[in-house]
């Protein structure tokens, strides 16, 4: 696996995977306090979000709707211009935290996404955060991961809440596009 130069990427196959980071901690203590990312050469292909190396605490996302962009690395970003129409998808991963920007560059763009959810039992349990976000975690709470309260930010810089929904079994983020001014940048994040 050969990491790309000053990316925090490196290559596994057809997969970019974050760079692991030794020694770094967050809130959470031991091999679980740090964020693996990986995604697909394609941006209709899976992607996964895990704490740490742990099998037990991952969530597996299949965008739903998505084209079959390649993607391409820019300053540390993986990129897939035109993963759906009018839409580009940029991710950014650090241990801490997992971003998923949604470049919505014109009216054409769609203003809802969806991923199917492949959850394991370390992050089973979801709950609806007092901060709006879905909070992912373990049966007794702990492991906890936390997809914060979306939003967007158009053209003018007017930031404007956005919706994620857990169904069971998808994500579902939306978000309402009427008098925004293009383009729109939605950003989902994920964090320990």
């Amino acid at each position: 696996a050969a990491l790309e130069a000053n990316s925090g990427w490196e290559w596994n196959g057809r997969v970019l995977t974050s760079a692991a980071r030794r020694g770094v901690r967050s809130g959470s203590p031991g091999p679980l306090g740090q964020i693996r990312a990986s995604v697909g050469e394609r941006a209709d292909m899976v992607l996964e979000i895990r704490l740490g190396q742990s099998e037990r605490h991952r969530i597996r996302l299949r965008p739903l709707g998505a084209r079959p962009a390649v993607v391409r690395l820019d300053a540390g970003r993986a990129v897939y211009r035109d993963a759906y129409a009018s839409t580009d998808v940029i991710v950014v991963a650090t241990p801490e935290r997992w971003e998923e920007f949604l470049l919505l560059r014109d009216g054409a763009a769609p203003s809802k996404f969806s991923w199917h959810a492949d959850v394991t039992e370390g992050l089973a349990f979801v709950s609806r955060g007092q901060d709006g976000g879905l909070h992912f975690s373990d049966a007794h709470g702990d492991a906890s991961l936390v997809f914060a309260k979306p939003y967007a930010v158009d053209a003018n810089g007017v930031r404007r809440d956005a919706d994620l929904e857990w169904t069971g079994s998808e994500l579902e983020l939306s978000v309402d596009t009427l008098g925004l001014a293009f383009p729109v940048l939605l950003d989902p994040v994920a964090y320990l």
